[in-house]
């Protein structure tokens, strides 16, 4: 059977669980701290560990400025995390069509669905495809 989700797990990363569960500091411990530390190091940007791939995506809408009556793009097949994100802001998920051979937003679905109200798109890579550049598009 090919699993959909199967973790590998070593026994480094066992034993940082461990020592996290042991230290009594579920979230913003130092394991935390080393992550965003050695995020701002690759980045050079300021990082954050945040508790879920929700609140990263709803982060990173608040720091683009989505808000109310906003609109954001968002594919039709993505987990449920990427509409809830953009709720969370108060703004509309627009659905939009994918590839049906690569499972990522169809561009051609993309420029029928932009608004005056579009405020960002969320192209989520599915399934370890990315999805296409959407550079051209960006105004």
């Amino acid at each position: 059977m090919i699993s959909f989700g199967a973790a590998i797990v070593g026994q480094e990363e066992a034993a940082a669980v461990a020592s996290v569960l042991a230290s009594g500091r579920l979230t913003r411990g130092p394991m935390c701290d080393a992550a965003d530390a050695a995020m701002e190091a690759i980045t050079g940007q300021p990082c954050h560990v945040v508790s879920s791939g929700t609140a990263a995506l709803h982060l990173a809408l608040l720091a683009a400025g989505v808000g109310r009556g906003d609109e954001v793009i968002v594919p039709a097949t993505s987990f449920v995390a990427t509409a809830n994100a953009v709720l969370y802001c108060g703004a509309k998920p627009v659905f939009v069509g994918i590839d049906d051979r690569m499972w990522t937003i169809e561009p051609g679905f993309l420029i029928g669905a932009v608004t005056p109200k579009t405020k960002a798109v969320i192209a989520v890579n599915l399934y370890g495809t990315p999805p296409p550049s959407l550079e051209q598009w960006r105004h």
